[in-house]
């Protein structure tokens, strides 16, 4: 079993950076079987994102795979239980929406997440950036 540390933005491995390192393009999809009606636009954007049902203080940093009109497919060093809500922070974006399947890739997890609602960020949001400066610390 894997020791887990605890930020206030998020829980990562031990022996984890609080950002999740860049995939290769050529394994960003292998670990899953395709489930998405909609075209997919690769990403691999730095983001965070709070649970909000089961709720979990905090932000986790994770990175925004891919995008689709629906979906949203995410990486993280926890698994998300189906049905998790959560809200993903990337960008100028808020997304909000639903985990519908979570599966281990490697040392990390590749979570689908099928949106209901994507706002523009207000500017006095802070940043993913900011985010990861404080875990880095």
């Amino acid at each position: 079993m894997e020791n887990y540390e605890k930020s206030k933005f998020g829980i990562f491995p031990e022996h984890a950076t609080p950002e999740i390192g860049r995939l290769d393009p050529t394994d960003v999809h292998k670990c899953e079987i395709e489930r998405r009606r909609d075209r997919r636009i690769s990403t691999d954007d730095c983001a965070s994102m709070k649970m909000l049902n089961p709720a979990v203080d905090g932000r986790q940093a994770i990175r925004v795979l891919d995008v689709s009109r629906s979906g949203l497919k995410l990486s993280s060093y926890l698994p998300l239980e189906r049905g998790t809500l959560v809200q993903v922070y990337f960008g100028n974006i808020v997304a909000m929406g639903e985990v519908r399947h979570c599966v281990k890739c490697g040392a990390e997890f590749h979570a689908g997440v099928q949106l209901d609602n994507v706002f523009r960020r207000q500017p006095d949001q802070e940043s993913e950036e900011h985010v990861f400066a404080d875990q880095r610390t």
